[in-house]
C-alpha cells in the first residue's frame, strides 16, 4: 500500500523526515519497503504482516505514530446537516445469514451533482495508487483508505420499487455482471447484495453494474458492512477477483468502527456534491462485538521480554496506543479496540509493549533455564553411518519425488512391489508424479548430469526416505542407504561394513 506522507499529516504532527519515519516505523514492526519522492510529497510503501491490516487504513497507521510520540491522533470530525425525510422512508435491509455478514448499515443521500473531485482529494488517490472516477465514487474510495472500512454507492433510482436489500448466499450457478464489466457465475457459498431478488453486488469484493454511479445519478444509497473475511477470502480466490476492498474485509475491518465511515463518506457527499442526507441509519447488527479483555501482568511482561519495566511504564505504553486500561491487584485490565482484531492473547499485549519500548532496546539473551536437547541412540547410530560414508565418498539429497518412467528404465518387472508407489493428488509435472519406493532413480541422474559434464570419478551417498502405500492411511516410511560410484575400485570396505542398496557403475 502506498502512504502519502502529506495525507498522513492531516491526522498526526509529524517531526521527522520522511526517511526517519520509515524507520521508526519499520523499528516498531510496521515494515516500510521505501520511499518514493514525488512532486510536493513523499509516498511510502508499506510491507505490512498479515495480522496487521488495521495499519491499512490512515487513521490506523498515524495512531501508530501517535504512540511513537506519546500525542494524540486528530479524527477529522464530523458535521452533517440531516433533512427531514428520514432513511427508513427510501430503503429497507434484512440480513439472512449473519454468518457472512455480521452488519450491514446504509445512509440515503438525495440530490447529489455529479463531477469531478477537488484537486486536493484526486491528488490523494493518485498517490495511494487509485484512479479518480468522480467525486461520490472517489469519496467512498477515500474513506476506504482513511479509516480501512470499504464502501459502496449505489444510484438508488436503479433498485427496484421494493427498495428492500437483502444480504444472502448466492443460488448455485447465479450470475451477476460486476463492475469490471464481466459476467460471473456464482456458487451456494457466495455472498450476494440483492434487490427484491436481483443482485447487486458482489458482497465485499465488487459492484454490480446494474446500480452503478454514472453521470445521470442524482440520489445515492450508501453501503457500510462487516463481511467475514474467510467468506470473502474463499470467494476472491474462487473468481480470480481481487480488490482493494476484498483485501481489507481478508484482513480483517472494524465492525464497530463501520458506522463512523459511513457518516464521513455522507459528511464529505453532503460537501462536495451538495448531497442533502436522511435522517438517521439503517443499521442491521444481529450479534453486536464487544471490546475484548485481556489481563495484563507487569511480571510476565519482563519474564518474556527480558526487561525490568514498571506497571507505571507499562501502563504508559498501553494508554499511547489508546487502549482503556483499569488497574487491577494482579495487573492490568486492558480493553482492546475493535479495530484491533489481531490482539487476542496477553502475548500480544505484550508484543505491543515491547514494540514501543523499542526493540533495540531489549538486550539479546538465552533463557537462564534452557533445556539442552540430544539425539536419540537411533539417531546417533544413523549420524555415525552417514560420519563414515563422508569420508570417501560425497552425500547427496535427492528429491522424494520422481516419474514412474523410472521403474521402466530400470527394467524392473510389472508385477514387482517397487512400482506400488505413492500417487501425488497436486503434481507440479509428470516428473514429479509420485513418491520414490528406492533411492537409484536419484542417485542414478546424478551421476548422468555429472557424467555429462565431464566428472568421471564419481563417489555418492544417499540417506532418505522411501514411501509405500497403506491404503486410506499415511504411506510407510523407510528410511535408506544408497551408494552409486563411477570409475572408482575402492569398495569392498563399505560393502563388508556397511548394509545399504549399493550400485556400481
Amino acid at each position: 500500500m502506498a502512504v502519502s506522507i502529506n495525507w498522513l499529516k492531516k491526522y498526526v504532527d509529524i517531526p521527522w523526515t520522511p526517511q526517519e519515519l520509515a524507520h521508526r516505523l519499520t523499528m516498531a514492526g510496521i515494515a516500510i519497503e521505501g520511499v518514493e519522492e514525488i512532486v510536493g510529497d513523499s509516498v511510502m510503501e508499506l510491507d505490512l504482516t498479515p495480522n496487521r491490516g488495521d495499519c491499512l487504513g490512515m487513521i490506523n497507521l498515524a495512531r501508530e505514530v501517535a504512540a511513537l510520540q506519546h500525542i494524540d491522533v486528530k479524527i477529522p470530525e464530523l458535521n452533517i446537516r440531516e433533512s427531514r425525510e428520514k432513511v427508513d422512508d427510501y430503503i429497507k435491509v434484512e440480513i439472512a445469514d449473519p454468518d457472512l455478514c455480521l452488519r450491514y448499515a446504509a445512509r440515503m443521500v438525495k440530490n447529489v451533482k455529479i463531477k469531478p473531485s477537488p484537486e486536493w482529494l484526486q491528488t490523494c488517490l493518485i498517490n495511494s495508487g487509485i484512479r479518480p472516477i468522480n467525486n461520490v465514487v472517489d469519496i467512498t474510495n477515500y474513506v476506504m483508505l482513511e479509516t480501512n472500512q470499504p464502501l459502496h454507492a449505489f444510484d438508488y433510482d436503479l433498485l427496484s420499487e421494493a427498495k428492500k436489500i437483502l444480504v444472502r448466499r448466492a443460488s448455485q450457478d447465479e450470475k451477476i455482471v460486476t463492475l469490471d464489466d464481466v459476467e460471473r457465475t456464482l456458487d451456494k457459498d457466495m455472498l450476494l447484495i440483492t434487490d427484491n431478488g436481483r443482485p447487486v453486488a458482489l458482497a465485499g469484493i465488487m459492484g454490480g453494474q446494474n446500480t452503478e454511479i454514472g453521470d445521470d445519478t442524482v440520489n445515492v444509497l450508501l453501503e457500510s458492512a462487516c463481511f467475514h473475511g474467510v467468506g470473502v477470502r474463499k470467494t476472491s480466490r474462487k473468481l480470480a477477483l481481487r480488490s482493494d476492498s476484498s483485501i481489507r474485509f481478508e484482513k480483517g475491518s472494524d465492525v464497530n468502527g463501520l458506522i463512523y465511515a459511513l457518516n464521513r463518506a455522507a459528511d464529505l457527499i453532503q460537501e462536495l456534491a451538495e448531497g442533502e442526507v436522511a435522517q438517521g441509519i439503517c443499521d442491521q447488527y444481529p450479534d453486536p462485538m464487544v471490546p475484548r479483555t485481556i489481563l495484563l501482568r507487569p511480571q510476565s511482561v519482563n519474564d518474556l521480554l527480558g526487561i525490568i519495566l514498571s506497571k507505571d511504564e507499562i501502563k504508559g505504553y498501553i494508554e499511547d496506543l489508546k487502549f482503556p486500561v483499569r488497574e487491577e491487584s494482579d495487573g492490568l485490565m486492558v480493553y482492546v479496540p475493535t479495530y484491533r482484531p489481531d490482539i487476542e492473547l496477553e502475548a500480544d499485549l505484550i508484543e505491543e509493549v515491547a514494540r514501543l519500548h523499542g526493540y533495540e532496546n531489549i538486550p539479546a539473551s538465552f533463557p537462564s533455564d534452557a533445556s539442552r536437547g540430544g539425539l536419540t541412540p537411533y539417531q546417533s547410530f544413523r549420524d555415525k553411518i552417514k560420519e563414515a560414508m563422508a569420508r570417501s565418498l560425497y552425500e547427496v539429497m535427492t528429491y522424494s519425488f520422481i516419474t514412474p518412467r523410472y521403474f521402466d528404465k530400470l527394467c524392473l518387472p510389472e508385477d514387482n512391489m517397487l512400482r506400488d508407489t505413492v500417487k501425488v493428488a497436486n503434481p507440479l509435472s509428470e516428473e514429479q508424479s509420485v513418491m520414490r519406493t528406492m533411492l537409484l532413480p536419484g542417485l542414478l541422474e546424478t551421476v548422468s548430469r555429472n557424467l555429462a559434464r565431464k566428472n568421471n570419478n564419481l563417489a555418492f551417498f544417499e540417506m532418505g526416505k522411501v514411501f509405500f502405500p497403506q491404503g486410506n492411511e499415511l504411506p510407510r516410511e523407510e528410511l535408506k542407504l544408497g551408494v552409486v560410484v563411477a570409475g572408482r575400485q575402492e569398495t569392498n570396505w563399505l560393502k563388508q561394513n556397511v548394509e545399504m542398496d549399493f550400485y556400481y557403475l
